[in-house]
């Protein structure tokens, strides 16, 4: 049966305390059936399909009485191909990321412009060989781009039905009380919809407390997915065999790893072992030619960035030295890749001298100048760093390079906090657009879940993404 050790079935409901005791409701939901992850993806799949088609048919529609276009198989091709493409590089088909808040319309509009991107230089090039007429290709891209927009409104929609029917199902975690209570407070943090029932795994080491009424109990309690907490080598060979079962009946199981870089696309530190480094994925790490890309997008984009807003840095400077004695630059010993220490330049936010106080920024911190608090918010005061990027101590996407008084702090409190460092640190990256300043050590170690998240997963696309997050925050002034 579903138990807590020797305690019975348990759920942990919120504020996810394993002292709240309550069996899980085993009635099924009338809406069930039409929430599951597969039934989601392919009815969004359908939908994006007959909605492509009709607004293509409203817009040339409406666009008929100033020119004429045929909406030939292939304008209707392109057209659902153009939508498609779109979406799957959005994740819009997945449930989960419908799930994660607003971040999934980030992920959207990166996607979008990606394709405007793509399919005009492919457009333009197909035009000046006569393969395609301009009409068609506009058709095509607004045809396209209205669908996108319509269907984000109908997502949105959806994520809200979803969160509160989603309410009603089950997670089962499979692990430790220690283990489940620190799963259930990252659920608690991602506003996670799900309940939990909890097996505690040493309640499944035996043969004959792993019974198989668990799985009958499992689909009478619309468990969704299945967690592993802990490793399964000690279970018993009956409980393994019901994971396998559950695997191929539509009920997915998850080592916590997985779980936590699918759905909220972060690593959990408590988790993590020495070996950890030798698992699969971390290609800018392990893969040359991904360093030899990323450090050639590093010197074009930084030199075009640098000459481009040259006129600003210029302004900055000045606005800086005027409001407040001392230099324009900041300059500070940080770590970069490998451990290396080097020095980084910043605008001058605070009043001079301010590093020798307290090593953390403060809400409403004194040490912060007028000119300061803006240029923070809008993070134009990391601009400088472009120079650092051109000398090869930085990257414009990865951690952020924090002072050595902090770090030396925090490889001595944080277990595997080095890790962060086997990669260059970046002007941007995953924890600075996800989560902004640490005012604390609680902060860091939550930042640490995303550095590492993008240290092991990286990939061009999550740059990407990076890239347009952190221009939504230097546009509407959320950085911190």
């Amino acid at each position: 049966m579903l138990s807590t050790s020797s305690q019975p079935a348990k759920a942990l409901e919120k504020p996810f305390t394993p002292l709240v005791v309550s069996a899980p409701e085993t009635h099924r939901q009338p809406l069930a059936r039409f929430t599951t992850a597969s039934f989601v993806s392919g009815s969004l799949a359908v939908f994006d399909t007959v909605l492509s088609f009709g607004v293509l048919q409203a817009i040339s529609w409406g666009v008929n009485h100033y020119w004429k276009v045929a909406v030939s198989p292939g304008v209707i091709g392109a057209t659902a191909l153009g939508v498609w493409i779109t979406s799957i590089l959005a994740g819009g088909y997945r449930r989960s990321s419908l799930l994660r808040g607003d971040g999934w319309m980030m992920d959207y509009w990166t996607a979008v412009i990606l394709f405007a991107v793509v399919s005009g230089a492919l457009f333009g090039f197909s035009i000046q060989y006569d393969w395609v007429t301009i009409k068609s290709a506009l058709l095509v891209l607004l045809s396209v781009s209205g669908t996108i927009l319509i269907g984000m409104a109908a997502r949105k929609m959806l994520a809200r039905f979803l969160r509160d029917t989603l309410r009603q199902r089950y997670i089962m975690v499979v692990g430790s009380p220690e283990h489940t209570r620190e799963f259930c407070r990252e659920m608690q943090a991602e506003n996670w919809p799900h309940r939990v029932v909890h097996v505690d795994m040493q309640s499944v080491t035996a043969d004959g407390v792993a019974s198989r009424a668990l799985w009958g109990q499992a689909r009478e309690a619309q468990v969704e997915s299945v967690v592993l907490l802990d490793p399964v080598e000690s279970a018993s060979n009956t409980f393994k065999e019901m994971l396998l079962r559950w695997d191929r009946h539509s009920i997915p199981v998850f080592d916590l790893h997985r779980f936590y870089a699918n759905f909220w696309q972060k690593v959990p530190p408590y988790a993590l072992h020495a070996g950890w480094g030798q698992e699969e994925g971390f290609l800018l790490h392990r893969q040359p030619v991904y360093r030899m890309i990323k450090r050639a997008v590093d010197l074009a984009g930084g030199s075009v960035m640098l000459v481009a807003l040259s006129p600003l840095l210029a302004l900055l400077a000045l606005a800086v030295r005027l409001e407040s004695k001392g230099p324009a630059i900041f300059r500070q010993t940080r770590v970069g890749q490998g451990g290396t220490p080097f020095t980084i330049y910043k605008f001058r936010t605070m009043c001079e001298s301010a590093d020798k106080g307290d090593r953390y920024t403060r809400t409403n911190d004194k040490r912060i100048t007028r000119v300061g608090a803006i240029l923070r918010k809008t993070r134009l005061d990391e601009l400088p760093q472009l120079f650092n990027v051109l000398q090869g101590q930085m990257s414009l996407i990865g951690p952020r390079a924090e002072w050595v008084r902090c770090t030396e702090e925090y490889e001595k409190t944080i277990p595997y906090y080095h890790w962060r460092h086997i990669v260059k640190p970046g002007i941007s990256g995953w924890a600075q657009v996800n989560y902004g300043y640490g005012e604390n050590e609680e902060d860091t170690k939550e930042k640490l879940k995303l550095d590492l998240y993008y240290v092991k997963h990286y990939s061009p696309w999550l740059d990407i993404r990076i890239i347009l997050k952190t221009l939504s925050v230097v546009v509407t002034g959320k950085g911190q």
